[in-house]
């Protein structure tokens, strides 16, 4: 019986620890690696889906109004987050909780996110997307890309501070 409740909390632990791993955005002193994605294209438009895993708020939390006692989801994303086309133009940003909207499949979600960001933009085009953790310091974490003109599955992509 010893033997089996020792096994039993050493894998356990090997759980909790993995699942610990893989919840933290995985994150070094120059960059985060944030989940996005790209749904089924349409006109010249094509869907991106950033996913905000429990870590990214952890650093600096979206504020709850006291009132409604509601979580100011989209105050944070607009906060904490900055897509704009290459010429400049902002991109608007929609944080949306409902993760069953989202084109990410729940299979490749590991933890409980707090919600992604929606964003339409127009294929073929040059963006960056800041990621700023802290906003009173101002350092931001750039990912830069040229939208693509058809799916593309969940996958990690590095935002790399900017000097």
């Amino acid at each position: 019986m010893g033997s089996k409740l020792v096994g039993g909390l050493v894998v356990l632990l090997i759980l909790v620890g993995g699942w610990w791993a893989a919840m933290n955005v995985i994150s070094t002193d120059d960059s985060y690696l944030i989940y996005v994605a790209f749904g089924v294209p349409y006109n010249d438009a094509i869907e991106m889906n950033t996913l905000i895993s429990p870590n990214l708020p952890r650093i600096e939390p979206p504020r709850v109004n006291p009132r409604t006692r509601k979580v100011e989801w989209q105050m944070w994303a607009d906060n904490h987050f900055d897509l704009r086309e290459a010429s400049g133009a902002k991109v608007k940003v929609v944080f949306r909780e409902n993760m069953e909207r989202s084109f990410i499949p729940s299979g490749k979600i590991i933890g409980a996110p707090d919600g992604y960001l929606h964003a339409v933009l127009t294929q073929g085009i040059d963006y960056t997307f800041d990621y700023i953790p802290i906003v009173s310091e101002k350092t931001s974490f750039r990912h830069s890309f040229t939208s693509p003109a058809d799916v593309k599955s969940v996958a990690p992509v590095a935002f790399r501070q900017q000097k």
